[in-house]
């Protein structure tokens, strides 16, 4: 499982560089895309991925600056937010 996990990652480092994004982002873009929901709270996302919350801060500061995500304030509550692809997200994600 090792060796077949340590393919895998390899062959993913060439479009991930291509791309501008690390492991982690592609994460939390796949997440988002597969919700279902088109959008996810950022508590969410870290349960998904089994990360921390403070980690998935970072990654999506990352893919807001590159344009990928955005983040809205919450319609039921102000105090929360939610995260969502946007279009240019959806494209590199498919």
């Amino acid at each position: 499982l090792l060796l077949l996990a340590d393919a895998l990652e390899q062959r993913l480092r060439a479009p991930l560089d291509a791309a501008g994004i690390g492991r982690g982002d592609l994460d939390v873009l796949v997440a988002l895309r597969h919700a279902g929901v088109g959008h996810l709270q950022p508590g969410d996302l870290a349960r998904r991925l089994g990360v921390t919350t403070g980690a998935i801060t970072k990654r999506l500061d990352r893919l807001v600056a590159r344009g990928l995500v955005t983040r809205r304030v919450g319609l039921d509550d102000a105090r929360t937010r939610t995260v969502a692809l946007t279009d240019a997200g959806t494209r590199l994600t498919d």
